[in-house]
């Protein structure tokens, strides 16, 4: 059964890591293009400035924060969904070992595993 269960605890980890790295990615990249931006307006603030373009480069900044909120949100959710997914794979394998265990001791079987019990 515990193998069972670190089995399973493995192959579900590996496959929400592998579905939620794209979630991960797209917010990196959402994140470097909104500091890419706020860099690029800054460094050109005569222009924008000349050109009177400070609302639309505010709206194109606006744009890419709510890329990165959105994928931000993703990453996040998809984080708890595998924590979820770990949890309750380890809390269902502890509560079944738990249930196997009290039918043996119900049922008057000794186990003894150690010979320190013995002491």
């Amino acid at each position: 059964m515990s193998l069972g269960c670190v089995g399973t605890y493995a192959a579900f980890t590996l496959a929400m890591t592998q579905w939620r790295t794209k979630f991960r990615i797209s917010m990196n990249r959402a994140e470097n293009e909104s500091g890419n931006r706020a860099v690029d307006s800054l460094l050109n603030y005569e222009t924008v400035k000349y050109f009177n373009n400070e609302r639309y480069e505010a709206e194109r900044y606006d744009k890419i924060l709510q890329k990165f909120e959105v994928a931000s949100l993703k990453t996040s959710t998809s984080l708890a969904a595998l924590n979820f997914g770990q949890n309750a794979i380890f809390s269902t394998a502890l509560s079944v070992i738990m249930v196997m265990a009290a039918k043996e001791i119900a049922a008057g079987t000794e186990n003894i595993v150690s010979s320190s019990s013995h002491l």
